[in-house]
């Protein structure tokens, strides 16, 4: 039984794959080798007994392990080591030929944020000067393009900065490069599977905003001339419901007609919904996607035999397995962001939760005083309402009074003259 912790995420169960993952080891084989050195039995016995059990599964060649976890991407596409690796997955996610200059330090960036769920972040710039933040995460943000367009926009600021200095009085905006923003998510948010019908080619939102559409941008060519299609979809749970989709891109566009080109870019992708769907041509970016979401022995045969490139990669993984003290290290580093990162989003959950239950409480003590205000009104014009009444009732009363008293003055003048004869 495979325990629901972080270690089952690094190191998801699989059968043994010797054609690309290398022949399996026994139990005793790998505890010697730990026993061996130390430090790396120290770090070991350090961890929780479902932590070790899932460094030894893969170890032992019984588990995968999760490459988009910070260590182990950096590890795996290392601007300095394999530039290749970053050029050809950018390429295929941005529909374009790029080429990595360097990764940048996020320190100079102006927005942080002390909690989130981020489990891979990297920033580089390309060889046109363009900026391109990549990330992944754990759980998708619930208000997506606002963080987005903020990011966007820092990066942009620091794309003007570096511009900027670079030219000097020689500086023109026409140097601007634009910058792009690739957010990768293990689970999407509502945003994204939500269904409806995808806007028309010719529509175009009234205020110029950023529209997100899909059947615009669908297809591109990647590197090798492949044509990526990421308007697969996959019928919805419930009948009668509009497809997915899982890769969406950011175009800006105004109502007028009128075609720019927006500094600002944005690439969401949704690896939960694209391993919902069916892909029976891999294409390349398939097979990246798969590379980032799936540990599955079957699709890692389907990667490889049609992309042999991605052997290497796997290899790179696979040398992991008898490197045990690295291992450990970037393992203990990938649970303490996992660690940091989750303690933070409860934080931020349970702040959310009390800020929603505040604003529950002022909506309802609003309601409340509205309703008591309410019924003081109703009271106070109930009670003017029956005063006048009253006030009515009484000159009527007095009314009729002063009436009958007429009426008998008019009687007793009447009898006086005969009263009078009589006497």
């Amino acid at each position: 039984m495979i325990p629901n912790n972080h270690a089952a995420q690094i190191f998801p169960l699989i059968q043994p794959l010797p054609e690309v993952l290398g022949a399996p080891r026994i139990l005793a084989d790998v505890m010697d080798q730990i026993r061996g050195d130390q430090v790396l039995c120290t770090m070991f016995e350090s961890l929780a007994l479902p932590e070790q059990e899932a460094f030894l599964g893969f170890c032992m060649g019984n588990r995968g392990l999760k490459v988009t976890y910070d260590p182990f991407f950096q590890h795996l596409f290392h601007p300095g080591m394999h530039p290749e690796r970053l050029n050809r997955l950018l390429t295929c996610i941005m529909g374009q030929n790029v080429k990595v200059r360097e990764v940048l330090s996020r320190e100079r960036m102006r927005l942080s944020e002390g909690s989130s769920l981020l489990i891979m972040d990297i920033l580089v710039q390309l060889a046109d000067g363009s900026l391109v933040s990549v990330e992944m995460q754990k759980v998708g943000y619930d208000f997506p393009v606002e963080r987005s367009f903020c990011y966007g926009s820092d990066l942009l600021v620091r794309q003007y900065d570096l511009v900027r200095k670079k030219w000097g009085k020689k500086f023109s905006y026409r140097d601007m490069r634009p910058v792009y923003i690739i957010v990768l998510m293990e689970k999407s948010p509502g945003l994204f599977r939500r269904q409806g019908d995808p806007k028309p080619s010719d529509e175009k939102l009234p205020d110029g905003r950023m529209s997100v559409n899909e059947e615009q941008v669908a297809c591109r060519k990647s590197e090798n001339g492949e044509q990526v299609d990421s308007r697969k979809s996959v019928k919805g749970k419930q009948s009668g419901s509009i497809p997915l989709q899982y890769i969406h891109r950011s175009e800006f566009s105004f109502d007028t007609g009128v075609q720019v080109k927006s500094l600002e870019n944005f690439i969401y992708i949704s690896l939960d919904i694209f391993r919902e769907i069916p892909h029976n041509e891999l294409t390349e970016l398939d097979a990246w996607l798969y590379f980032l979401a799936s540990d599955e022995p079957a699709d890692i045969l389907r990667i490889v035999r049609k992309y042999p490139f991605f052997r290497e990669m796997y290899q790179d993984i696979v040398n992991f397995r008898y490197q045990p003290k690295e291992l450990i290290t970037m393992y203990s580093e990938a649970l303490r962001i996992m660690d940091k990162n989750t303690v933070d989003y409860m934080i931020e959950e349970l702040q959310n939760e009390i800020r929603q239950q505040r604003e529950e409480s002022s909506r309802q003590l609003r309601q409340q005083r509205e309703e008591s205000s309410r019924q003081l009104q109703q009271q106070k014009e109930e009670s003017s309402r029956q005063l006048q009444q009253q006030r009515e009732e009484s000159s009527r009363q007095l009314q009729q009074q002063k009436e009958e008293n007429e009426r008998l003055r008019a009687v007793l003048a009447q009898y006086e003259p005969e009263k009078a004869r009589d006497k």
